[in-house]
């Protein structure tokens, strides 16, 4: 009987709930879609405002593109835009595809993953495996740790393998990928080039390529700099040498090309991201297959701001909260809080930071200089001189205990106050 009356109850609340139309769930998921693309637009133009990226986003869910702009501009100095066939320097995404032609080139029985490296390029007389290259556990140095070592020796994939210690096995080299690179062209008989141009169109990739002597599709990548005190200027960066680059950095890629790209592997997740320090791109790829998600992000700014940017873009499509950066504008504070954030505060035992307060402003001593903190919020401060900031924090007791070094982004290093 209990059954029965609850049964009648639920038919009733059900029979009295008023039914969505089809015409109205796709009114409401146009809403909601646009509302996320609002967002998403209104995160990119504040990064694009604080001067922190230029480039392009590429969202996919369900198979389907769902967000595809660029803010900025491709080339500063000429004023050319964005566009679906602008290539950026992809950096450490270089690695995916190298690895992708040689696990095919291992299906197909070109190459033993479990064999000695040396087996097939006797010049290298170190002995570890195909699969240790591409997990990275061969334990060869970086590139920039053995220059470090020899200066004046110009880069040279297998004589650097040579002088490495082999006993770095924290940090990824770019060496493993760069013999890989090698071993590509020793069992292809074919330039790295030329079977990466084999593979684009395989994958059916526009613009993707290893080298090309028309550069009128590549993206310049910038950097700030300081000129004179003159506050931060935008500055195209030097180019990278793609002999040092090669298979593990030099590949240069659109967006939509990597997300077809990632549709080769339909099962595989990617999350990935870096910067190319000298040469001003910053990229982030992370394809979550659970969710049936790619977030891509190409920037022609050095700023580590991609992968960063991409949390929040993901909080966004799944409706979580998120944190815009500050705007790079003063604004009026009360003064009586500088005292609060005067005061030495340490980073490690070797570094310390004094911040002093002086009529109505907030200063950062820097040897014999005064550079002057300008207020972006009550207690976030940033320099003309450069984009980083500071962040002054309180404990439980609203006690100014440590600010955050935030290098211009939402998180940074801690440095804990230890003098009044």
């Amino acid at each position: 009987m209990l059954k029965k009356i609850i049964y009648a109850l639920l038919s009733f609340i059900i029979a009295c709930t008023p039914k969505i139309n089809q015409q109205e769930a796709t009114i409401l998921e146009n809403k909601t879609t646009t509302m996320h693309e609002n967002q998403i637009d209104s995160l990119a133009n504040r990064y694009l405002d604080v001067g922190r990226f230029s480039g392009t986003i590429v969202v996919s869910e369900n198979g389907a593109v769902v967000f595809n702009k660029s803010y900025g501009l491709a080339d500063y100095s000429n004023v050319k835009n964005f566009t679906d066939s602008t290539a950026f320097k992809i950096g450490h995404l270089s690695e995916l595809f190298t690895k992708a032609i040689v696990e095919d080139l291992i299906s197909k029985n070109k190459i033993k993953a479990e064999e000695q490296i040396k087996n097939y390029i006797p010049q290298i007389e170190k002995e570890f495996t195909v699969e240790e290259l591409l997990n990275h556990t061969s334990g060869l140095q970086t590139i920039s740790q053995i220059q470090e070592a020899n200066e004046n020796m110009p880069y040279s994939t297998l004589e650097y393998v040579a002088l490495s210690n082999s006993e770095n096995q924290n940090v990824a080299s770019e060496l493993d990928y760069n013999i890989l690179g090698l071993l590509i062209e020793k069992v292809t008989e074919k330039s790295f080039d030329e079977v990466l141009e084999d593979y684009a169109q395989k994958w059916n990739l526009e613009s993707t390529y290893f080298h090309k002597t028309d550069t009128t599709h590549l993206a310049i990548g910038y950097l700030f700099f300081n000129y004179g005190n003159q506050g931060l200027k935008l500055s195209p960066a030097p180019k990278y040498q793609n002999s040092t680059a090669f298979s593990s950095r030099g590949i240069k890629s659109t967006a939509l090309d990597i997300l077809k790209f990632t549709k080769q592997f339909p099962n595989k997740n990617f999350d990935t991201e870096g910067y190319l320090m000298n040469d001003g791109f910053s990229y982030s790829l992370k394809k979550d297959d659970s969710k049936d998600r790619t977030v891509l992000i190409l920037s022609n700014r050095k700023h580590p701001v991609a992968r960063e940017m991409s949390e929040s873009i993901e909080k966004i499509l799944d409706e979580e909260e998120y944190e815009l950066p500050l705007p790079r504008r003063e604004i009026a504070i009360d003064v009586n809080l500088l005292k609060e954030y005067e005061g030495t505060y340490s980073l490690n035992e070797n570094m310390s930071l004094t911040f002093v307060a002086e009529k109505d402003s907030l200063f950062f001593l820097m040897g014999e200089n005064k550079i002057r903190l300008i207020p972006q919020s009550e207690n976030q401060f940033f320099m003309l001189e450069s984009d980083a900031s500071t962040r002054f924090e309180r404990d439980e007791n609203g006690k100014v205990t440590k600010a955050i070094l935030m290098d211009g982004f939402l998180e940074g290093n801690t440095i804990m106050k230890v003098m009044e």
